[in-house]
């Protein structure tokens, strides 16, 4: 009996494994309600910011937007958006958008549906907890109609308890704060996990969904 290479095994073996990995990233198709076509095109508009937060605001809109082809989407750049709004509409914060605004902002845009956000919370609670509560919805704007909504909450502890202690450190989690807050991405863990949660739940666009890494 001829005995198997063990060399072509393993790289068989890897192969599949590789596979596996590669199906386990691909986006998963979830369908919009009836009578609603998939966009192609999608913008992602400012965010009606409800916290304190400036950067978090803009940390947000632009985590949804970097990710947004990964779910059959394209989304032009949002430097073009917010030029077009503010050139054209006199629209610069997401407070001033409107529903009976949607159909001017598509075509001001020129694109098929608009995300529209609201951000609820967005900070550290006590040194204790980041949070982030957010609303999203998407408009068809040939028609001006509500054609998907969502709202979420994420929340991560700060506080790192220390191993075989009562004590609780908060060194760790507030310098990680900071440095987060100097690169452009404050409260990066709970942030990513709020997205992904929206991301996974979202209606898949027109366009192929495009599988790969995490953009955050």
């Amino acid at each position: 009996m001829r005995t198997a290479n063990p060399i072509r095994l393993f790289v068989g073996l890897a192969l599949l494994l590789l596979a596996a990995g590669c199906g386990a990233h691909a986006p998963r198709s979830i369908p919009f309600g009836p009578g609603i076509a998939p966009p192609r095109t999608l913008a992602v508009l400012p965010l009606d910011n409800q916290t304190n937060s400036v950067p978090g605001a803009l940390y947000v809109r632009q985590v949804m937007h970097e990710n947004l082809e990964r779910k059959g989407y394209a989304a032009p750049p949002l430097a073009d958006v917010d030029r077009a709004l503010s050139d054209q509409l006199g629209i610069s914060l997401g407070g001033q958008v409107s529903e009976d605004l949607i159909p001017k902002i598509g075509r001001t845009l020129g694109v098929d549906a608009v995300l529209t956000g609201t951000l609820q919370k967005f900070g550290t609670v006590l040194a204790l907890y980041s949070e982030v509560e957010a609303t999203f919805v998407m408009y068809e704007t040939g028609t001006g109609k509500k054609i998907w909504e969502y709202h979420g909450y994420a929340r991560q502890d700060t506080a790192v308890a220390q191993r075989n202690s009562n004590t609780v450190s908060l060194t760790a989690a507030l310098v990680g704060s900071v440095v987060q807050r100097g690169r452009g991405k404050p409260l990066q863990p709970v942030v990513r996990a709020y997205s992904r949660k929206l991301l996974s739940e979202m209606p898949t666009g027109a366009e192929a969904p495009q599988g790969g890494g995490w953009t955050d």
